[in-house]
């Protein structure tokens, strides 16, 4: 289940994730992780193929939907046990509202999405990747994250842990 918000935050119910995610989709809570590693990394997870919103695409670190009474920060360091079978401490960052549709299946994400970050001091963390949700992770330098097909979420999501990070 997922919770249904109006554009201010405010909840309006819950939903089934599979009908939010509907066309039109509806305007739903998220939350998504960013991890900072050593020498001006950032570790990004690249969707498994079969995800029914832009598979295979790279992406921030993790992201899931907050279960109700659920804090953004902590929902997203619960699903990054979950995904990448590892923990770091996370802080909130900020928030945005985004739509967007994927071309291939037609599934909508629209979300007002919380945005917490991490650091991580080495890239031999013990990963412990759930097939299901990660195709694959990797620490990639900040100037080269250009270069990747990513999430139609991701711009956003990282220029505001990029913004917490450096204040």
């Amino acid at each position: 289940m997922v919770t249904l918000v109006d554009p201010t935050g405010q909840p309006l119910g819950e939903m089934d994730v599979y009908s939010a995610h509907t066309a039109p989709g509806f305007l739903h809570l998220a939350c998504s992780a960013v991890v900072f590693g050593p020498d001006d990394t950032v570790l990004l997870q690249r969707r498994a193929d079969d995800k029914p919103t832009f598979g295979g695409k790279w992406s921030n670190t993790c992201c899931t939907h907050p279960y109700v009474d659920e804090l953004p920060h902590q929902a997203a360091g619960r699903r990054m046990r979950e995904e990448l079978g590892f923990q770091t401490p996370l802080v909130p960052a900020g928030s945005f509202r985004y739509r967007a549709v994927d071309p291939i299946t037609g599934m909508v994400e629209h979300e007002l999405d919380y945005v917490s970050i991490g650091s991580v001091e080495t890239r031999n963390v013990p990963f412990r990747l759930d097939d299901a949700e990660v195709a694959e992770v990797a620490f990639v330098p900040v100037h080269d994250l250009g270069a990747l097909s990513v999430t139609p979420w991701f711009q956003m999501v990282f220029s505001i842990a990029l913004s917490a990070r450096e204040s």
